[in-house]
């Protein structure tokens, strides 16, 4: 009775635990996942609980194993209240803030009170994983699991160091699930689970061994085992007539490894990926897999190894893939490492319910496959095939007045001979090409610059994504694009881009990366409209600003402008950022800029002046980095009368001249975060920053000579965060419990030196 009553009680802990974290999950802004797991776990243990119950108390390692759960479940329980009540104080406090109407930034304000309470779920989830070792561990897991003949389900998620050989005695198990085991190989026992129907293996990223008679398992029906397992090849899986779902099959030499073994499995469904195609001989070994006939099989995906990790090289890889065939159900297709020059006939046939195709590092092939024709294909992604000069009448195909009717997104990756891609209109009789097509991307990541040609017709355009291509290309593509919505332009050759039309479509968003030669991209005297955000990065002769009205959002890093006398009529901006300009002597007064809440200026080393402004909604704050000739930090007056009660985060660079920090600091009262960063000539602190009572954290990075921190620190009692970083004589002087500067920071619950 002892024992049942025990079984009981813990059951209601574990109840209540689930529901706690399942509540919270959708709440937990940065340990989702914990909590997620948690969850799992607890329902595991639930699982064994409800078997244990149903065996006679009298037997003496139930009732062992009752007694030390019991011990557990009482500590948990007390975690369950502490937390509880803190959730509920959280609550409370959240919604008494959010009565207030004070324009913060909710979401945010949730994750950091909410974040508070992460120190508590692992002390929670530490009595968790005490009541999972005594269903899962060592002697103990397999006294347990000899208890348990007739368990039909066990679902294991913990980290545990091997797994017993009593796993064996599970006859009737049908489903086995292992997630985050610790563990290299699966033991033998396994094999012996002959009811078993499925084995899911899931995030074991050590697994390197399977158990070599996974024959033996006729009754298996699905069998999951996720990427990180990469290793030996099975033996005998055509044994496994009943097998429905086989996540991977790795292609061995030696018998009962080869690819003839999927040639029995006709009931296979869903995705497939081969490995190490290398190993098969010819096509008709190929063919012996019966892939053409597994119609149920919905995506396959071929993998031959890299030259260098190939053991042997057949040098057949055409063969092979010409007998790979698959079923014309089939949905989703990718080739990997094809080393053959063309691809095989059947894959300009009709596979009519073809979604996505993906065709990587076939380097050796000269020509694209003719897809064009596909009606249901959506997604094509071409990345690697080096040897492609030319994508032209193959690639589309002469057989419909429609060609890539369905298609979304086309990706050409890492192309590097390639020269031209014709336009469909003008190479064959279609009347309409690409009429879906929203994502379009091209990047020769090998600095590949010989792209000239490219189509112009792309009605339905919404994405463009261009990297190494020259601005002729660039132009091209972009001459008739009406719907636009975003562009990322990177490392365009060429000394201009003509995007004047380009914007004045509805493009909403552009960033422009790394076009070393770029000096002006568009008219100045004609205003952009509908553009939102604009990126300009390592662009170092680019001198022209343009008229942006409706822009939201500016970064400017390491680009040519002297000034930037537009920037004062973008009087939408909310978000501002301009760094490592290195020839920018000034900035405009912002006067009209009443929405901004983020400003950044830094490096920009013949900056001598603050720019005026408004900044009523200023919240973050980054400066500094100037002319080196300066001795004191230029005045934060204007920032101090606007934004001393909205200013939360700070940051503050300095130079090699400085030697204190600029006293105006103190009258932002709102300020959560200070950052210090590159104050070389500053050996202490002012005694000041005990004035920042609303501080949570403080970061100071890069002071050579900061020895001495101010004494007001332990006034400090929100600062829940300190790091001090590349300070080397602070950071003796901090040390824990004998530093000089110990007493000053103990209170502070989280520190990183």
């Amino acid at each position: 009775m002892a024992e049942a009553i025990v079984t009981e009680f813990a059951k209601g802990i574990l109840g209540n635990l689930i529901t706690l974290v399942t509540d919270q999950i959708g709440l937990a802004w940065g340990f989702k996942d914990e909590l997620t797991r948690l969850r799992d776990s607890v329902e595991m243990v639930q699982a064994v609980l409800a078997d244990a119950e149903k065996r006679q108390v009298g037997e003496e390692s139930v009732r062992l194993w009752l007694q030390r759960l019991e011990k557990v479940a009482y500590d948990a329980d007390d975690v369950l209240d502490e937390l509880a009540y803190e959730l509920l104080r959280r609550k409370v406090e959240i919604r008494n803030q959010m009565k207030r109407k004070d324009n913060i930034n909710h979401e945010r304000r949730l994750s950091i009170q909410y974040g508070g309470i992460v120190s508590k779920i692992p002390l929670s989830n530490d009595h968790v994983q005490r009541m999972r070792t005594l269903v899962s561990e060592n002697a103990m897991f397999g006294n347990i699991l000899s208890d348990f003949k007739c368990l039909r389900v066990l679902k294991l998620f913990c980290r545990i160091s091997e797994l017993s050989d009593s796993i064996g005695c599970l006859v009737h198990l049908r489903l086995l699930h292992i997630s985050w085991a610790d563990i290299e190989e699966l033991p033998n026992s396994i094999t012996k689970l002959y009811n078993l129907q499925t084995l899911r293996l899931e995030d074991c990223y050590r697994l390197r061994e399977l158990p070599k008679d996974l024959k033996n398992l006729v009754n298996l029906r699905h069998m999951h085992v996720d990427r990180h397992y990469k290793y030996q090849p099975l033996k005998d899986m055509g044994n496994l007539k009943c097998l429905r779902t086989l996540s991977f099959f790795i292609v061995g030499q030696d018998a009962g490894e080869q690819i003839k073994e999927l040639g029995c499995l006709n009931q296979l469904s869903g995705e497939l990926d081969i490995r190490r195609l290398e190993n098969v001989r010819d096509q008709e070994e190929a063919r012996s897999a019966n892939l053409a006939i597994k119609a149920k099989m919905n995506q396959v995906t071929f993998y031959w190894s890299l030259y260098a990790e190939r053991k042997v090289n057949h040098c057949n890889d055409e063969e092979v893939l010409e007998g790979l065939c698959p079923h014309q159900n089939l949905k989703s297709l990718k080739i990997d490492g094809f080393s053959g020059k063309k691809f095989p006939s059947w894959m300009s046939s009709h596979f009519d319910y073809l979604i996505q195709i993906n065709l990587e590092y076939c380097e050796n092939c000269e020509q694209v496959p003719t897809f064009g024709h596909l009606p249901c294909l959506k997604a094509l992604e071409i990345k690697g095939m080096d040897d492609v000069t030319c994508i032209g009448v193959e690639f589309y195909g002469m057989r419909s007045d429609v060609l890539f009717p369905a298609l979304r997104t086309l990706t050409f990756w890492g192309m590097k001979k390639l020269v031209e891609w014709k336009d469909a209109l003008e190479v064959t009789s279609a009347r309409v090409v690409f009429p879906c097509l929203e994502e379009l991307t091209i990047k020769n990541v090998n600095n590949c610059e010989q792209l000239k040609g490219a189509p112009c017709h792309f009605p339905f355009l919404q994405k463009l994504t261009i990297k190494n291509v020259n601005n002729t290309a660039l132009e091209r593509i972009i001459s008739n694009l009406t719907t636009l919505k975003s562009a990322d332009i990177c490392r365009v050759s060429g000394h201009t881009f003509a995007l004047g039309q380009l914007f004045y479509t509805s493009i909403q968003s552009l960033w422009i990366y790394d076009c070393g030669e770029l000096s002006y991209i568009w008219d100045t005297s004609q205003p952009l409209i509908s553009l939102e955000e604009l990126t300009i990065h390592d662009c170092p002769k680019l001198r022209c600003f343009p008229r942006i009205q409706g822009l939201r959002y500016l970064d400017i890093y390491e680009c040519g402008f002297e000034v930037l006398t537009q920037l004062q009529l973008c009087t939408s901006l909310s978000e501002l950022y301009i760094r490592a300009c290195p020839d920018l002597k000034s900035l405009p007064d912002l006067g009209e800029l009443c929405f901004l809440t983020r400003l950044e200026i830094q490096n920009c080393r013949n900056i001598t002046r603050l720019p005026e402004g408004p900044f009523k909604c200023l919240k973050r704050l980054e400066i500094g980095g100037y002319c080196e000739e300066l001795d004191v930090f230029p005045s934060l007056n204007n920032f101090i009368q606007h934004s001393h009660t909205t200013l939360q985060y700070l940051r503050l660079r300095g130079w090699a001249k400085l030697n204190s920090l600029p006293g105006e600091i103190q009258q932002f009262t709102a300020l959560e975060t200070l950052v210090i960063d590159d104050f070389d000539g500053i050996e202490t602190l002012p005694e000041w920053l005990g004035n920042l009572s609303f501080l949570k954290g403080l970061y100071i990075y890069d002071c050579k000579n900061l020895m001495y921190l101010p004494t007001t620190t332990t006034r400090l009692i929100k600062l829940e965060e300190l790091h001090i970083l590349r300070c080397f004589k602070l950071e003796e002087r901090c040390a824990k419990g004998s530093g000089e500067e110990w007493f000053k920071i103990a209170h502070i619950p989280s520190m990183l030196m």
